[in-house]
C-alpha cells in the first residue's frame, strides 16, 4: 500500500521544472525522499521515485464540478487521477471520463 502526505510546494528547491501555484510534488511519508510517479498512462503503473525530477511526478489538484472543496489530483503528464481500486484501499491511476 502506498501512503502519501501532501508537502509544500518545492518552489525554491526545483531548479529544473517550474511549477504553478496548482503543482505539487506528493511525498511518501515513510521514505522521504520518495516522489510519488506515474510510470505510464496504465492502471497500475504507479510508485515512488527517489531519482530526478520529471513531469510524470508533478499532480494537480483539479476541483470536481459539482462538490464544493473536493478535488481529484490529476498527473501533469499523463492526465490520470488517483483513485482508490474500487474501495480496497489500494491506490491506482484512473484514465476514465468519471469516478462517480
Amino acid at each position: 500500500m502506498i501512503r502519501v502526505v501532501l508537502l509544500a510546494v518545492l518552489v525554491g528547491q526545483v531548479t529544473s521544472l517550474v511549477l504553478d501555484h496548482n503543482s505539487f510534488f506528493l511525498y511518501n511519508k515513510q521514505y522521504h525522499k520518495a516522489r510519488l510517479t506515474q510510470f505510464r498512462a496504465s492502471d497500475y503503473w504507479i510508485g515512488t521515485y527517489e531519482g530526478g525530477l520529471s513531469i510524470d511526478q508533478i499532480w494537480k489538484f483539479d476541483p470536481h464540478p459539482t462538490k464544493r472543496g473536493c478535488y481529484y489530483i490529476v498527473n501533469e503528464k499523463h492526465g490520470w487521477r488517483l483513485a482508490d481500486l474500487r474501495g480496497s484501499r489500494t491506490v491506482i491511476v484512473f484514465g476514465g471520463k468519471s469516478l462517480r
